[in-house]
C-alpha cells in the first residue's frame, strides 16, 4: 500500500484504498493452493493473482514446510493481512476455520 496516496499496486492493476475495500477483500476469501516453496505457499484467490501465505500463517502449530499441511490444488480459506514493501499480497490461514470459513477470534494455545 502506498501510504502517500492510499493506493495498492497489485501487478499492473492499481486500486485506491476505497476501491480495494469496496471489492470485499477485508474478510475471508476462498482460494486454491498454487505451489509451495520452503517458506510459503502461493494461493490464487483473485483471478490470476496469487497471494503469499508464510509458513507461520498456515496453522497454529509449527510447520517446517508448507507441504506438511497444504497440497497443490487444495481449496483453502484465507484472510487478507496486508501488503509487503513491494506490494505483494500477504494472506493468512491460521485465523480462519477451514471447515466453516469463519474467522477464529483468538488462536488456540499450542500443545
Amino acid at each position: 500500500m502506498d501510504s502517500r496516496f492510499g493506493a495498492v499496486q497489485w501487478g499492473s492493476v492499481r486500486f485506491s484504498a476505497v476501491q480495494w475495500g469496496s471489492v470485499g477483500f477485508s474478510g475471508v476469501q476462498w482460494g486454491s493452493v498454487g505451489f509451495n516453496t520452503v517458506q510459503c505457499a502461493f494461493v490464487n484467490f483473485f483471478g490470476k493473482r496469487d497471494g503469499l501465505v508464510h509458513v507461520s500463517q498456515i496453522a497454529n502449530k509449527r510447520l517446517n514446510h508448507p507441504n506438511e499441511a497444504l497440497k497443490e490444488g487444495q481449496e483453502v480459506k484465507v484472510k487478507l493481512l496486508g501488503f509487503d514493501d513491494r506490494g505483494k499480497v500477504k494472506l493468512g490461514m491460521k485465523m480462519v476455520d477451514q471447515d466453516t470459513g469463519l474467522e477464529i477470534s483468538e488462536a488456540p494455545a499450542e500443545a
